[in-house]
Order: C-alpha cells, then sequence, then structure tokens
C-alpha cells in the first residue's frame, strides 16, 4: 500500500493534522493545503576589459547583486470537486546591471523583480472545478496547485 503526506514536518511544526490516504477510491479528500518554495540567486562578475560601453551594455567594472522570490501555493476545497487556489509571490532584488548587457538573462529572476525591498504580487488565482460523470474514482497526490485525495 502507498502512502503520500503532504509536508509532514512543517505540518507538525504547525500542529496542522494531514491525513495519509492510501491508493484506493475510499480516501478521503485534502480540504487544506499550503506548499511553498523560495529562490535566492547571488550572482558577481569580475571586472573585465572591454572596448565598449554604452547604455545597456555590461560594465567592465566588478559588481554583485541578488534576487530573492518566496512564492506560496495556498489551497483550499471550498465545496465537493471544487478547489480554490491562492499562489501569492514577494519578490526582492536586482540582475547584474539591471539585467542589461548580455545577450540572454544571466537570470530570470532579475528580470521580473527590480526593486530594492519585497513586494507582492499575485501571479495566480484561480478556481478548478471537478465535476464528478460517474465511473471509478481515482487517487490524486497532492502537489503544487493540486489538493490530494480520491476524485
Amino acid at each position: 500500500m502507498k502512502y503520500a503526506l503532504a509536508m509532514p514536518c512543517i505540518a507538525a511544526a504547525l500542529g496542522i493534522a494531514w491525513a495519509a490516504f492510501a491508493d484506493d477510491s475510499t480516501a478521503p479528500p485534502q480540504d487544506f493545503a499550503v506548499h511553498g518554495q523560495t529562490t535566492i540567486i547571488d550572482q558577481a562578475n569580475l571586472a573585465f576589459h572591454s572596448p565598449y560601453e554604452g547604455a545597456n551594455s555590461l560594465p567592465a567594472i566588478a559588481e554583485g547583486r541578488e534576487t530573492a522570490d518566496i512564492s506560496l501555493y495556498v489551497g483550499i476545497r471550498p465545496w465537493r470537486g471544487g478547489e480554490l487556489w491562492f499562489d501569492p509571490e514577494f519578490d526582492q532584488g536586482f540582475g547584474l546591471h539591471n539585467t542589461l548587457g548580455v545577450a540572454g538573462f544571466p537570470n530570470g529572476e532579475g528580470a521580473k523583480v527590480g526593486r530594492p525591498n519585497f513586494y507582492f504580487r499575485l501571479p495566480r488565482l484561480f478556481l478548478r472545478q471537478t465535476i464528478d460523470l460517474g465511473g471509478a474514482k481515482q487517487p490524486t497526490d497532492p502537489d503544487f496547485n493540486q489538493l490530494g485525495g480520491a476524485t
């Protein structure tokens, strides 16, 4: 028998009772979930010889920059078959030379951030409705933007 747990260590630390469920059709659906991730990127370049410098060129001086991104994935089941997801982000930092002067982005996070202090963004807010058309129930593992349980 397989069991899946949604973030058991964090859940235990927060005192949240996360239910383990078996791979069968009698598993109760998960009613609430919180997932998260963070990305922190530190970058630097050494000074180098540059025969040309302009407004959109990487300067020849040594420079170091960082970006930070904190993402949450919060889901609830408001009714049978429904899932409401709220995925806020908190971003901060800069790419090297404000992500200018290199043919491709050296830091994809730097292209979307560009602020010295953390700020809030809401890239996703959505409602998913699963309609039961009959037949056998299938187990669903909990994941980012997906509640677990038999559906």
